[in-house]
């Protein structure tokens, strides 16, 4: 039988470069054909069969098309009518000068566009790529990027620990024919009578000590300190301190961050640890690191840090973040706050001494290897041995990313310990002696680095999971490891997609935005 050359070559000038690192999606083939029917075109009609990955001999002529027209064609789709109505999409490889009649052009299959609606994407181990759920927590896996050194968005300190009183402790009750008992305060019983005088009730304070040397009493004093008033709450309008079966608590709201450094990023991964936190200081040697992402929301919007406290000399305050990676009350994330100064009075002059020096001892915290980076500036960046896959030559992103990476560093540095004398007096004294609370970021120069690189190349999210293909409005990165598709497709072609998911590519959802990364690319909804 013989068949009638009727093959369809047209060439083209197409955005779609032979490196597929970048490729196009459609809705249908419709779309497709349509669109690269569209595109500048030459073409030859009535060929004869054209064969995958070989060669076309184009007719030139001195008088109209000419070897140096071929030249500005980079593309190439083809239909063998007299076998099916498919089309396949080629990269022009080389075009060869052969005489002025006749030029050869090398074309090699665009495998994606060419059997685009034919792969079936299987579950796989997904490197990196766009999500469809950027909700701030929901991805934390470490990237392993530069940031720099941190800074001080904002600092807020609670102002309850800064209303203060005096306490005074004493052994029998002066208020009452000097009884004697035992009194349970803040949930702890204690053979002690507490009474609270406020700084405007100097007068009464005055009167009472006093009162107490000229009965003789002054030995019934046993402590004397001063105390946050939320700790020590007066019954009704005498100056005696409520008793309590259980702690007293405040509460101080922090907001969480949503800017860094005056930056507000695209991708709300940057607004969790590493690249901002929260810090919680008692200036007195404590410093505990949080990470917003695990702080559930209270009420306002606000995580919510409980202060507990127990009335004792010097004061006894823990503060317990709330709802903090899934504890309601985070004990173990808790942190400290500094002793208040003991105070003195007329009697023994070493055992006052020994009391208000006893509880200014060491406030010590110790510090992991981690935490010890970050407190010495930051993560550094370089070159380095964390490249894992990203090493192989020809990839952008593997480019990009070596440029981003910090450098590997081994938990080596061995666990150390920060701590100092408790100045809870100085503190006290100049108003510092409370819970500060920082919230640090990266800077702004390295926010906007890192917010474009995730913007350019998604998460990484090492899962097993079907390829986020399509899930943006204009782009979505992919990259695989020993990709997972089958189809109908050539075995060797099936290999060369393969190898374009495990190098990483973009899937462009619109060609008149194709290669424009300043276009929005939110979440198809």
């Amino acid at each position: 039988m013989v068949i009638v050359p009727n093959s369809r070559i047209r060439l083209l000038k197409c955005p779609i470069e032979m490196d597929n690192e970048n490729q196009l999606t459609f809705a249908n083939i419709t779309a497709q054909t349509n669109y690269f029917l569209s595109l500048p075109y030459l073409e030859e009609t009535n060929c004869s069969y054209q064969r995958k990955d070989g060669v076309i001999r184009f007719e030139t002529d001195p008088d109209g098309i000419t070897f140096e027209d071929l030249l500005k064609y980079n593309y190439v789709m083809y239909q063998n009518t007299s076998y099916s109505n498919k089309w396949f999409y080629a990269f022009i490889k080389n075009i060869r000068y052969v005489n002025d009649g006749m030029s050869e052009l090398t074309i090699e299959t665009d495998v994606f566009q060419s059997w685009q609606f034919d792969i079936v994407y299987k579950r796989t181990f997904v490197e990196r790529e766009h999500v469809n759920n950027d909700t701030l927590g929901a991805h934390t896996v470490p990237e392993g990027l530069q940031l720099g050194e941190y800074i001080v968005n904002s600092h807020l300190a609670d102002s309850f620990n800064n209303d203060l009183c005096i306490v005074v402790g004493t052994s029998e009750d002066y208020l009452n024919s000097y009884n004697m008992g035992v009194n349970v305060y803040s949930g702890v019983p204690a053979p002690l009578f507490y009474y609270r005088y406020n700084p405007d009730e100097m007068a009464a304070f005055t009167a009472m000590l006093q009162a107490l040397a000229s009965d003789g009493k002054t030995d019934a004093i046993v402590s004397m300190f001063l105390c946050p008033k939320w700790l020590a709450p007066r019954t009704g309008t005498t100056k005696k301190v409520d008793t309590s079966t259980t702690a007293q608590n405040e509460t101080l709201g922090i907001t969480r961050i949503s800017t860094l450094n005056g930056y507000t990023p695209k991708n709300k991964k940057l607004l969790t640890y590493p690249y901002c936190y929260v810090a919680l200081s008692n200036v007195n040697g404590q410093y505990q690191i949080y990470h917003q992402e695990l702080w559930e929301l209270g009420s306002n919007s606000e995580m919510k840090l409980k202060m507990y406290g127990a009335l004792t000399s010097g004061c006894s305050i823990r503060a317990v973040p709330q709802n903090y990676n899934g504890s309601s009350d985070a004990w173990d994330d808790a942190i400290t706050a500094g002793k208040f100064p003991a105070l003195a009075w007329p009697n023994d002059i070493y055992t006052n001494w020994l009391t208000q020096n006893g509880v200014n001892l060491f406030g010590i915290t110790t510090l992991d290897a981690k935490t010890s980076g970050i407190l010495q500036g930051g993560l550094q960046g370089a070159g380095g041995a964390l490249t894992g896959d990203y090493g192989m030559v020809g990839s952008g992103f593997n480019q990009i990313w070596n440029t981003m990476q910090e450098s590997y560093r081994m938990d080596m540095i061995p666990t150390g310990v920060k701590g100092s004398l408790n100045t809870g007096d100085v503190l006290t004294s100049t108003g510092a002696n409370r819970i500060h609370c920082y919230r640090v970021t990266i800077k702004q120069e390295f926010a906007r680095i890192i917010d474009n690189f995730f913007s350019m190349f998604g998460y990484k999210v090492n899962d097993v999971k079907t390829p986020n293909i399509t899930g943006r409005t204009n782009w979505n990165y992919v990259k695989t490891v020993n990709c997972n598709i089958e189809g109908e497709i050539p075995q060797e072609d099936v290999q060369k997609l393969k190898n374009i998911f495990n190098n990483g590519v973009t899937f462009w959802h619109n060609p008149s935005t194709f290669l424009d990364y300043s276009q929005n690319n939110t979440i198809v909804s």
